[in-house]
C-alpha cells in the first residue's frame, strides 16, 4: 500500500487549508491556540503518554509474531491518531456506559467493519477525490444545519438520502473492483492492512477498561475532597473504597452519591456508607420477595417499564440520611428540536418496599402534545399491568387522555391523577401526574 492513499492526500489537503484559514482569522485564531494550549495540559498529557507506551507495547508484541512490519507504520499512526485517541477522550462517556466493552467487541466483527475497510482500500483519481471530500463537507454541513430546525425537515431528508445513495455508490464500485481485482486484495500485505486496525482495536480494551477504573476512582476522591474536610479519614475513605470496590465501579459511584446522603464524620461512618452500598447491592441480586398488601419490591418495580425504555437508577436512599428510597429513570424524550416533552417513571418508599409508582409526563410544548399523551397514556397502562395484575379500566383511560384529575382505589392501593400548571412558564406548561401508592387507612377522609 502507497504511503498515503488520494483520499488521505485530499483530506489532508483541506485540513491544511481549514487550519491557515483559522489562523488567518483572529477570533478562531485565538480559539485554536487555547485548544493547543488545554492539549499540552498535563492532565492530557500523562493519559496521551500512557496510551503511546501501551501502543509501543502492543506494536513490539505482534512484530515479535510476525504480525506487524514498518509497512504497517502509517497504518498505525492512523489508528492511534483516531480510534485510540478517540476513545481515551471519550473517557467520561465510556465510564458510564456499562455495555461499552461488549459493543465495542461485537462492532470489531461486524460487516460494516469489512465494508469500511474495502471502501477506504479502493478511491478515485485524486482530482475526484479531492472534489467530493468538498462536497461531502459542504452537504455534511448543511445537512447538520437542517437538523436543528423542523422546517427543513425537506431538506434533511434529501440530504440523508443523498448520503445513502452515495454510500451504495461506493459499496458497488468497491465490490465492482474486488470482483475485476481478487488477485491484489488477496494479498498477505491487503490482509495484514485489513486485520490491523481489528487486532489492535481489541488488545487495546484492556488499556480502555483500566483508565475507566482510573477516571472512575479520580471523580469519587474528587467528590471526597470535596465532603470530607479532614485529610487523615479522606485517606482512610479512599484506602477503604480501593479495598472494598476494587474493579466494581458501578458500586465505587453509588458509594461516591451515597456520600451527599449520610453522615462522614467518623471511620464508622465510611464503613457503615460502604456497607449500605454492598448490601443494597446484594439485594438487588437476590431480592425478597414483597407481599402484596405491603407494596412492592424495588428490584421488581425498576423493571415494570424498562422494555418501554424507562430504566431508573439503583435504588437508593434520598437527600438527608432519611429513611426514604428512591430511584428515577433519565427523561423519555419525546418530540424533536430544542423544546421536546418528556416522560420519566420515579418509584418511592424505604429500604426493602417501594410503597409508590409514579409516572410524570412534563409538557414543555403544548403544540405538539399529542405524541407524548400518547405516550404517557401507554406507559401508565403498561405499569398498571404490571403493578396490579390487570387491565387498566376505561374511566382512568379515559381521566389519563383528557388530563382530568382523580383519585380512586383499585385492589387495595390508590391510583391517583393529577395536572400541576406552570404559571411562569413561557409556553404555558404543565405536567400530569400518574400514581399508584400502596393503601394506607389513615390517610383516608
Amino acid at each position: 500500500m502507497d504511503i498515503f492513499n488520494n483520499r488521505e492526500i485530499a483530506i489532508g489537503i483541506w485540513f491544511v487549508i481549514l487550519i491557515l484559514w483559522g489562523l488567518s482569522n483572529p477570533p478562531i485564531k485565538k480559539s485554536m491556540l487555547q485548544v493547543v494550549s488545554a492539549f499540552f495540559n498535563i492532565k492530557i498529557q500523562i493519559p496521551l503518554s500512557l496510551m503511546t507506551i501501551y501502543i509501543g507495547f502492543l506494536v513490539y508484541g505482534l512484530h515479535e509474531l510476525g504480525l506487524w512490519t514498518m509497512t504497517q507504520l502509517k497504518n498505525t499512526i492512523m489508528w492511534s491518531g483516531s480510534v485510540a485517541a478517540m476513545s481515551l477522550f471519550r473517557m467520561n462517556d465510556i465510564v458510564n456506559d456499562h455495555s461499552y466493552f461488549r459493543t465495542a467487541i461485537k462492532d470489531s466483527f461486524k460487516i460494516i467493519v469489512v465494508i469500511e475497510f474495502v471502501i477506504a482500500f479502493y478511491t478515485f483519481p485524486f482530482w475526484v477525490e479531492f472534489i467530493l471530500m468538498s462536497l461531502l463537507a459542504f452537504l455534511g454541513a448543511v445537512l447538520a444545519l437542517s437538523e436543528t430546525d423542523k422546517k427543513y425537515v425537506q431538506v434533511e431528508r434529501f440530504l440523508t438520502g443523498l448520503f445513502e445513495w452515495f454510500g451504495l455508490a461506493l459499496i458497488s464500485y468497491a465490490i465492482f473492483k474486488i470482483v475485476s481485482e481478487f488477485e491484489t486484495i488477496a494479498q498477505f500485505q491487503t490482509l495484514t492492512d485489513f486485520s490491523l486496525p481489528l487486532i489492535l482495536s481489541i488488545l487495546f480494551l484492556p488499556f480502555i477498561f483500566f483508565m475507566s477504573i482510573y477516571v472512575n476512582y479520580e471523580n469519587a476522591f474528587v467528590k471526597l475532597q470535596i465532603l470530607v474536610n479532614d485529610s487523615s479519614l479522606r485517606f482512610y475513605a479512599k484506602r477503604s473504597a480501593i479495598f472494598a470496590f476494587h474493579f466494581r465501579t458501578e458500586l465505587l459511584k453509588r458509594w461516591a452519591r451515597n456520600l451527599n446522603l449520610s453522615n462522614r464524620e467518623s471511620r464508622q461512618d465510611i464503613r457503615d456508607t460502604i456497607r449500605e452500598v454492598k448490601a443494597s447491592w446484594n439485594r438487588e441480586k437476590n431480592p425478597e420477595v414483597v407481599p402484596f398488601k405491603l407494596g412492592w419490591s424495588p428490584y421488581s418495580a425498576r423493571e415494570f417499564l424498562i422494555k418501554e425504555g424507562l430504566i431508573t437508577s439503583d435504588y437508593h436512599r434520598t437527600v438527608g440520611g432519611s429513611d426514604d428510597w428512591c430511584a428515577s429513570s433519565d427523561y423519555f424524550r419525546v418530540g424533536d428540536g430544542l423544546t421536546f416533552n418528556c416522560v420519566t417513571y420515579h418509584i418511592e418508599g424505604n429500604e426493602s418496599v417501594t410503597k409508590i409508582l409514579k409516572l410524570v409526563m412534563e409538557i414543555y410544548n403544548p403544540e405538539v402534545l399529542n405524541a407524548a399523551s400518547d405516550k404517557f397514556c401507554e406507559f401508565s397502562g403498561k405499569l398498571f399491568e404490571k403493578a396490579l395484575k390487570e387491565e387498566m379500566p376505561e374511566e382512568i383511560k379515559r381521566n389519563l387522555l383528557n388530563e382530568i384529575e382523580m383519585i380512586t382505589n383499585q385492589k387495595g392501593k390508590r391510583v391517583i391523577i393529577s395536572k400541576e400548571l406552570w404559571p411562569s412558564h413561557r409556553n404555558n406548561g404543565y405536567s400530569v401526574n400518574f400514581i399508584i401508592e400502596n393503601f394506607e387507612p389513615e390517610r383516608e377522609v
